[in-house]
């Protein structure tokens, strides 16, 4: 069965597939409309079909898109969590490098093999390769793919800088006009966050923020969710109605993320001194979604039902809960049987004139 973690790897590994396979094909039409009919490359004097060339240029870049794709999804995140920025560039550009540089001499002998009828190491195949290594045609190429390795690898991060959802909406134009929609949202906020804070210092403080919402990835993904926004030691989680509700994602979300603490909860005790614990709020409602700014774009949620959320988290510590949910959230959600709700009543929060109806929720 794939897990949504495993999902998510895969579709981004996908898209760095896509993403190649479109470089590919430009390079191939622009390769091709330069060369026409010809039967060779006149720098190279190699061997030059135009159909077959389109193939071999669009399979080898699906290929490299396929490898890029699982160094930086599957490799490099582990990799590079203790090393630095510049430790992280300079490896990249090494090992980059060094992959171009073997991908055109083995898709070069591959080729060549095939239009020749010998072996790659064939004396045929090795002088046609220090051919085109020699010619100038060798060097605008790599130039080409190296242009191709920064534009991809720029795509991915600022995916993974606005999230992959919204970089996507972005790209669609979806909120290029607001629109309505029914959203599920979960304010968390961490435990004594100031006091936290003042002992640890702000270099520290800012480690152990990293690390807290690190260790929530896996957990929201496996549940579906969207980081909104992080609002210093507070993360905004959200989710579509549909996504939110199935399978109670968004209650199972907050305790796969008290999970996913708890089993660290050595290493911060070792790093920090501290366990970071946190309290949370969960609700749904109706928001008005589009993107907003001119210097800075932005897709923002506006509606009633996030300053109720907020408020509904603030209550927590009156009622000494880790976790309260509306009643009108769990009137939308299957039944449950790992969780148990305990009614605390209507009560009326800062700035409403209506009482809301929240429950205490606990694990069984």
């Amino acid at each position: 069965m794939i897990t949504p973690k495993l999902k998510h790897k895969i579709s981004v590994i996908a898209r760095f597939i896509v993403i190649w396979s479109l470089f590919g094909s430009i390079y191939a039409i622009i390769e091709y409309g330069l060369l026409g009919n010809s039967d060779i490359y006149p720098s190279t004097q190699n061997y030059y079909n135009g159909q077959i060339q389109y193939i071999y240029i669009i399979s080898g870049s699906a290929f490299l898109g396929l490898i890029v794709g699982l160094f930086e999804v599957v490799i490099f995140p582990n990799l590079f969590i203790k090393r630095s920025f510049s430790f992280k560039i300079i490896f990249k550009s090494v090992l980059y490098s060094i992959l171009i540089a073997s991908f055109l001499l083995i898709i070069g002998s591959f080729v060549t093999s095939i239009q020749l009828g010998v072996s790659m190491i064939g004396p045929e195949v090795l002088e046609s390769q220090w051919r085109f290594i020699n010619s100038f045609a060798f060097y605008s190429i790599f130039i080409f793919i190296s242009f191709c390795f920064i534009i991809s690898l720029f795509i991915f991060e600022i995916s993974k800088s606005l999230g992959i959802m919204i970089f996507y909406n972005f790209l669609t134009g979806k909120y290029h006009k607001p629109r309505v929609e029914d959203r599920v949202f979960m304010f968390m906020d961490m435990n004594s966050s100031t006091t936290i804070a003042e002992e640890l210092g702000h270099v520290k403080y800012y480690q152990l923020l990293n690390k807290y919402y690190s260790d929530m990835s896996d957990a929201i993904i496996n549940t579906f969710g969207e980081i909104y926004q992080y609002v210093g030691d507070e993360v905004v989680i959200s989710w579509p109605i549909d996504k939110g509700v199935q399978d109670s994602n968004c209650i199972r979300c907050f305790y796969e993320i008290k999970l996913s603490i708890a089993s660290n909860e050595a290493w911060y005790k070792d790093k920090f001194g501290v366990i970071p614990t946190f309290k949370a709020a969960i609700h749904c409602g109706s928001v008005t979604t589009g993107e907003i700014g001119e210097l800075k774009k932005e897709i923002v949620f506006t509606g009633d039902v996030l300053n109720t959320t907020s408020r509904i988290q603030h209550k927590c510590n009156y009622y000494k809960a880790e976790l309260l949910a509306s009643q009108r959230l769990l009137d939308k959600l299957p039944t449950h049987k790992s969780f148990t709700s305990k009614v605390i009543g209507e009560i009326e929060l800062k700035g409403k004139n209506q009482k809301v109806l929240i429950n205490k929720l606990s694990l069984l």
